[in-house]
C-alpha cells in the first residue's frame, strides 16, 4: 500500500505562521506596503518572505545566467517558511503539522542557490540530456544528503533555523481551494483600504492592512 501524500498547508497559514516564529522571536516583522511579501525588521532591515509547501527554497533568477539576480537579492534577509508532517529531530509529534521558520542572509542564500544551479546544470538529465541552459528556476532542498550540493540545508543552515509553530488541527486547509480562498481575501482587504481611503481622505497607497488568524 503506498503511502499517503502529506496535505498541502495554504501559503496563506505559512505566511501567517512565519509571522507568529518570527515574534515569538522577539523579532516582529512589519509589513512593507506593496505586491511583494517583503517585510521590515525591528532594526531596520529588510526580509523578502518565501513560503513552500516543499522543504526547500524556490527562486526565480532574471534570466538563464548562472549569476542572474534572484528575487531576493534587493532585501538583507530572505525568510523561509515550509511545513514539517513528520516526527524528526524531535520538533513535530506525530500526527500533527507543524511549521519551520528561517531567517537567512540573502548573501548566504544567494550563494548557495548560485553553487547549486551550476552544480545541476553540469549534471547530465533524464535520458542523459543537459538540463536547460535558459531555465530561470532555482531550487534548493533541506531534506536530502547534506553532502549533495543544493541538498540537506537543514544541516547546513541550523544557525538560521528561527523556530517552529505548531499549526491546530484545522490549521491543515488542504480542502479549501488555495486560489480562490487568497483571492476571496485579497478582494476583501482591497475594498476595506478603498473604504477607509475614501473615509480619511488619503490615497489607497497609504492605506495599510494587516491580518492576522
Amino acid at each position: 500500500m503506498a503511502t499517503p501524500k502529506p496535505s498541502k498547508v495554504s501559503i496563506a497559514t505559512l505566511r501567517q505562521a512565519f509571522l507568529d516564529i518570527m515574534r515569538n522571536a522577539g523579532q516582529p516583522l512589519e509589513r512593507i506596503d506593496g505586491p511583494h511579501e517583503i517585510y521590515r525588521l525591528p532594526n531596520g532591515k529588510t526580509v523578502r518572505l518565501r513560503a513552500n509547501n516543499q522543504p526547500g527554497l524556490m527562486a526565480k533568477a532574471a534570466s538563464g545566467d548562472p549569476n542572474a539576480r534572484l528575487t531576493f537579492e534587493g532585501e538583507d534577509y530572505v525568510g523561509i517558511a515550509y511545513p514539517e508532517h513528520d516526527v524528526k529531530a524531535g520538533t513535530v509529534k506525530a500526527g500533527t503539522v507543524g511549521v519551520l521558520g528561517y531567517l537567512v542572509p540573502s548573501k548566504v542564500a544567494t550563494k548557495a542557490i548560485r553553487a547549486g544551479h551550476k552544480h545541476w546544470l553540469a549534471t547530465p538529465g533524464r535520458n542523459d540530456r543537459p538540463h536547460d541552459p535558459d531555465n530561470r528556476m532555482r531550487v534548493i532542498r533541506f531534506d536530502g544528503d547534506p553532502a549533495r550540493p543544493g541538498r540537506g540545508f537543514n544541516m547546513h543552515w541550523q544557525e538560521y533555523l528561527v523556530g517552529f509553530i505548531e499549526l491546530p488541527p484545522d490549521g491543515n486547509d488542504a480542502a479549501v481551494p488555495l486560489a480562490s480562498t487568497e483571492s476571496a481575501i485579497q478582494q476583501k482587504v482591497e475594498a476595506c483600504k478603498r473604504e477607509l481611503a475614501a473615509l480619511t481622505g488619503r490615497p489607497v497607497s497609504a492605506i495599510s492592512i494587516s491580518i492576522s488568524y
